[in-house]
């Protein structure tokens, strides 16, 4: 395996916890490097800081407002995502909190998708305009107002977010 960017197919979206309480989507990937298949996945988290990087990164692999909504009710998986819309993606090493790269117990490194770009520009712009701004605006201000409510004990009881 190799770092770089890379084209891949979407295959399958979760939304899932973190320890600390922090929801996330982690998108699976089909990733054509040279001549074969590698299945890697990206995570974006579902935070206030982190939260419009990780929308408009959805929108890259075909996720529209109404297929967001069917997400967040439980919808989980392929049919969440546009999966024939082939994107370009950027393959880096993981690294864990401390920033030190991950590895297997033969010392080779794990991989992931670090950034997801470069989509057909048109798949782009479809998606981007069929997305709601007024509601995206308004389920930010509830994931802050959420966040803000369960900051000082830093883990959200919290399961669903509220969009």
């Amino acid at each position: 395996m190799q770092t770089g960017t890379f084209n891949a197919f979407p295959t399958n979206v979760i939304v899932d916890k973190a320890k600390s309480g922090n929801q996330f989507l982690k998108v699976f990937f089909d990733v054509k490097v040279d001549g074969e298949v590698k299945k890697l996945n990206w995570t974006g988290w579902l935070t206030v800081k982190a939260m419009k990087n990780t929308l408009t990164s959805m929108f890259k692999v075909g996720m529209t407002s109404k297929k967001l909504r069917m997400l967040m009710d439980g919808h989980e998986g392929a049919e969440c995502l546009n999966v024939a819309n082939e994107v370009e993606v950027t393959v880096a090493k993981q690294k864990d909190q401390d920033g030190n790269y991950r590895t297997n117990d033969d010392g080779q490194p794990y991989y992931e998708v670090s950034f997801i770009g470069g989509a057909n520009m048109k798949s782009n712009k479809d998606a981007l305009d069929s997305l709601d701004r007024a509601a995206l605006m308004s389920q930010m201000m509830k994931i802050e107002e959420t966040t803000a409510k369960t900051t000082s004990s830093k883990v959200s009881t919290n399961n669903e977010i509220p969009f």
